[in-house]
């Protein structure tokens, strides 16, 4: 089970949502990259957050301070990947190809979609 994370930018009196990434219990956070935003590392998303038209939303529309989503983040940051699962059962990772670590060494989803 994980939670959805949301920047909700407010554009001409009304938010616009994006998907910020995953965090799944136990596992790293995984940020998705964002082709409309031009968005492809997790500092891309923390430049993005940073402005003040942004707020972040969990999947059950609870706010969530900008330091405190930072803090879940940094958290599990160097936990259990799929690397852990691919290497205890080969091939079973297949998504893994969508996947890369950035600069920063966070997960970056370069899947088309969202996670259900």
């Amino acid at each position: 089970m994980g939670t959805n994370y949301y920047a909700k930018k407010w554009y001409f009196g009304h938010q616009v949502p994006y998907h910020i990434g995953k965090q799944s219990a136990g596992w790293a956070f995984c940020f998705a990259a964002n082709k409309e935003l031009h968005i492809s590392t997790s500092l891309d998303w923390a430049m993005f957050i940073e402005d003040d038209r942004v707020t972040i939303e969990d999947e059950y529309g609870c706010e969530v301070e900008k330091r405190d989503f930072w803090m879940k983040v940094n958290q599990n940051k160097v936990r259990k990947t799929a690397l852990n699962d691919d290497q205890q059962y080969p091939g079973k990772a297949r998504w893994l190809t969508y996947q890369k670590i950035d600069e920063r060494g966070f997960w970056v989803n370069h899947y088309d979609g969202e996670w259900s």
